[in-house]
């Protein structure tokens, strides 16, 4: 996550949207939030991961990394990865050049990221709160 922080400005020149979430409670998430620079949700329950498609471990109830680069409108997803450890997750840097692939051939995106218990995507404004990063 500290990658898509990182490139923050980047991202917000291209009009790319970054948003995480996560299972944890809100005090957990705050901590996740004042390490980065855009909104994290919290509070994703399994019925939310279904809804977007996330990869949800039962075991420890949570959800892997799934990540998602999906159109504003959410008419479709343009890439997406899922993990259950800290390899194979989507660069920043490489979202950077799919987005300018797509912005070039005139589509706009939003890049929705994930982390270790996180996932995000549009649907997730629904039954879950954002922390709006300080």
């Amino acid at each position: 996550m500290v990658g898509f922080a990182n490139l923050k400005e980047e991202f917000d020149k291209l009009g790319v949207k970054i948003v995480a979430a996560s299972v944890d409670d809100i005090e957990k998430a705050k901590e996740v939030a004042d390490e980065v620079n855009f909104p994290v949700a919290f509070g994703v329950t399994h019925e939310i991961a279904d809804s977007l498609g996330a990869w949800w471990e039962d075991r420890r109830q949570i959800i892997q990394p799934s990540e998602f680069i999906i159109k504003p409108d959410g008419s479709s997803i343009l890439g997406s990865s899922y993990s259950d450890g800290p390899l194979g997750r989507i660069d920043a840097g490489d979202v950077i050049k799919i987005v300018n692939f797509y912005e070039s051939q005139k589509n706009n995106l939003v890049c929705c990221i994930s982390m270790r218990t996180h996932n995000a995507a549009p649907e997730i404004r629904r039954g879950v709160s954002l922390l709006q990063p300080s």
